[in-house]
């Protein structure tokens, strides 16, 4: 064989040899990849499995079983590894406390035995070939507590194991049923109530309004949208709401309180009352909250009454014999006639004054404990009492109680 012939087969074999390292290496590389994504089964049943490798996949696997274990038992919600019978093969110790049992307690036992489906369970893919179930159950503890529970699985986390996770949410559900029940009462209490309540933003403009709104105005929450309050007030009106508006954004939390007419839908003229607190500032409400009031009846009455102070005013102005309130021991009211009587030009000169001023000092005791005597609505018996005018005569008045 010539020496070039020796050189080719040499070279042969060089690249032979280099072809089955590559592949080597190749497969080498692959299996560590595996092995660093945590996939020890492959690696151990590969065929490049060397005992380096295998003893490295088996550290990594003893290491994964640890770490899933601190994980399983240190969860906070109760989780419970289920065979395909439903039994229970592994709980951790949120799952006992959860229960109220011990764990050899609840190996065995199936969730069928414990809980009562509330819900109907959701199901979805939790993965390639795997599925989940969510739903809600009802505990009941030996110890007869009774707990609300949510309920999440996923199917097949190994061959033949299911994952079962309970989480505790009775307080979550009573505090969300609280707020229901509170969001039901407050709705029941705006919508029913005689006054009425708007959120208005910074312009005066409605952004709701409740129920009894349109009652008194006579519009409804799109209408009032499309205008603001003041375009309901009569002219000489609006300068006073508008100064009670800017006094309002001036100072966050402040309220004013206000009275004007306004135009009802059907055209009659209604008394309001208005009270509105500034609360734009605060974030879960962002409005100025205004409460209504009709008061037109109240105003009505107020107006009637001052009608009929003024005849009785007029009619006992007119009366011949002196009339005198006191109130406080002071004059609060005095006709013609008693001015008169006492020698005065007018009544007006008897306001804020005593009837002891008056009197002589021997009739001016009996004057003083008639007062106080009255006062504390005790039966007094008529009297005589002597007055000064002014020119020095004496005259003698009867006094009662009344």
């Amino acid at each position: 064989m010539s020496e070039q012939d020796l050189v080719q087969r040499e070279l042969s074999q060089l690249r032979e040899q280099n072809q089955q390292l590559t592949e080597r290496l190749a497969d080498a590389q692959q299996a560590f990849s595996a092995l660093a994504r945590g996939q020890v089964d492959s690696v151990a049943q590969g065929a490049s499995a060397t005992p380096i490798l295998l003893e490295a996949a088996q550290e990594q696997l003893r290491n994964n079983r640890k770490l899933l274990r601190a994980t399983f038992d240190g969860a906070l919600d109760a989780l419970l590894l289920d065979d395909d019978l439903g039994a229970h093969v592994d709980v951790n110790a949120a799952a006992c406390e959860l229960f109220g049992l011990t764990r050899a307690e609840l190996l065995g036992r199936r969730l069928v035995d414990s809980v009562t489906r509330v819900t109907s369970d959701t199901e979805r893919l939790a993965g390639p070939g795997g599925r989940r179930l969510d739903g809600h159950y009802v505990l009941q503890r030996p110890d007869g507590a009774r707990r609300i529970l949510d309920y999440r699985a996923v199917a097949d986390v190994a061959p033949g194991l299911h994952l079962v996770a309970l989480r505790d949410t009775t307080e979550q559900a009573a505090a969300q049923d609280a707020l229901r029940r509170s969001e039901a009462r407050f709705r029941a209490m705006i919508e029913k109530s005689h006054d009425g309540i708007s959120l208005l933003s910074a312009d005066v403009r409605t952004l709701y309004q409740s129920p009894a709104v349109e009652r008194l105005l006579g519009y409804g929450v799109d209408d009032a949208r499309q205008a603001s309050l003041q375009d309901l007030l009569d002219e000489d009106q609006r300068p006073s709401l508008q100064r009670a508006v800017v006094d309002l954004l001036d100072t966050p939390s402040s309220t004013v309180v206000s009275e004007f007419t306004v135009l009802h839908r059907d055209g009659s003229r209604r008394w309001l009352q208005l009270s509105a607190t500034n609360l734009l500032h605060d974030p879960d409400v962002g409005a100025l909250v205004a409460n209504f009031r009709d008061i037109t009846e109240r105003k009505r009455f107020e107006a009637e009454l001052r009608d009929t102070e003024q005849r009785y005013c007029k009619l006992i102005e007119e009366l011949p014999e002196p009339v005198l309130v006191h109130v406080d021991s002071a004059i609060a009211f005095a006709n013609a006639a008693s001015a008169r009587a006492l020698g005065l030009d007018s009544s007006e000169q008897l306001i804020g004054r005593s009837l002891v001023e008056f009197a002589t000092a021997d009739t001016r005791a009996r004057i003083v404990q008639h007062t106080l005597r009255a006062g504390h609505d005790i039966p007094v018996p008529t009297y005589v009492w002597q007055h000064v005018e002014r020119a020095g005569r004496k005259q003698w008045d009867r006094s009662n109680k009344s």
